[in-house]
């Protein structure tokens, strides 16, 4: 259960990062997937 935790915020760090370099691409993939 920890490390699926720590998997989750390691996605949820990536995803902002990659907000920063392509804001577009983060939007477009959080409307697809809500």
């Amino acid at each position: 259960m920890m490390q699926q935790q720590i998997a989750l915020v390691v996605l949820v760090f990536f995803l902002l990062d990659m907000s920063v370099q392509n804001i577009h691409l983060h939007n477009y993939m959080m409307w697809s997937f809500s």
